[in-house]
């Protein structure tokens, strides 16, 4: 079995181009430098709060540059994203909260 994680691919691009952007969303550039620092640093704050590998982490955000950071960041703690979508109404919200076992959830 592989070791490949796919937060190695992030990771390796910003290694070779950091100043080139990454995400754009409006006004708002984030390079991939920027985007492999955010994406450690929230992979470091989920790991200091006490999860553990394949700890589930739910990403209920718009679509939007943070989105993707989270996904990036849980794969580089060795978590598990739970897909969510800001669109999902109340029910579907309350049933996929009481069934995904996550232990954390990025809002």
């Amino acid at each position: 079995m592989t070791e490949w994680n796919f937060a190695d691919v992030y990771e390796a691009v910003a290694a070779k181009v950091p100043d080139r952007p990454c995400q754009v969303q409006g006004d708002r550039v984030i390079t991939w430098g920027q985007f492999d620092a955010r994406a450690d640093a929230l992979a470091a704050d989920m790991l200091a709060a006490g999860l553990t590998h394949q700890s589930k982490v739910a990403a209920y955000l718009y679509n939007c540059p943070e989105y993707l950071e989270t996904y990036i960041a849980a794969f580089k703690g060795g978590f598990a994203p739970v897909n969510t979508n800001y669109r999902y109404g109340h029910d579907e919200i309350v049933y996929l909260f009481d069934n995904a076992d996550a232990e954390a959830v990025v809002f």
